[in-house]
């Protein structure tokens, strides 16, 4: 069985850019932060361009340089946030809310995940298995893939607590 959950406005609450006072650590150096354990090279290549310009633009400096940073969970960015080693976090908007109330953040920025605007989720089960709807997961385990996701998780889970 496969069942969609939903594509509740992700069109536009795909990733949150999280902002903050910019350049607070160095006049030159711009820090964006990423929460992630998977795959840091890909998306520092992917963000670098990005970072770098937006600091020359900032600054008015052509030697105005980005940093890219990685943290593991939304709590040891939150902290990075806090301490100044981070200037703005790219994040999902589960984890830019989180993130807007423990670290007062602000919501700046909106864009799309990999160009794409909605998701979709399933719930998969067995071929043979006596769950046939949503309301027959009642008392069931489920299993999630990233509890700090947006579209893995909250979105599927408050579904979920919906149906009962």
């Amino acid at each position: 069985m496969a069942l969609r959950v939903t594509d509740i406005c992700l069109k536009f609450l795909l990733a949150f850019c999280l902002s903050f006072p910019l350049l607070h650590t160095n006049a030159n150096t711009l820090t964006l932060g990423m929460v992630t354990l998977t795959d840091r090279e890909m998306e520092n290549e992917r963000m670098k361009p990005l970072v770098d310009y937006v600091a020359r633009q900032l600054t008015g400096s052509p030697s105005a340089v980005g940093n890219v940073t990685f943290r593991n969970t939304n709590e040891e960015m939150i902290e990075a946030l806090k301490s100044g080693e981070v200037d703005w976090v790219s994040e999902t908007v589960f984890s830019a809310l989180i993130m807007e109330q423990q670290a007062n953040a602000s919501i700046q920025l909106i864009r799309w995940n990999a160009e794409v605007g909605a998701y979709s989720g399933v719930i998969a089960t067995k071929e043979n298995s006596e769950i046939s709807s949503i309301m027959d997961l009642n008392g069931k385990t489920i299993g999630f893939e990233d509890i700090g996701s947006t579209s893995a998780y909250f979105i599927p889970y408050i579904e979920l607590l919906n149906h009962g």
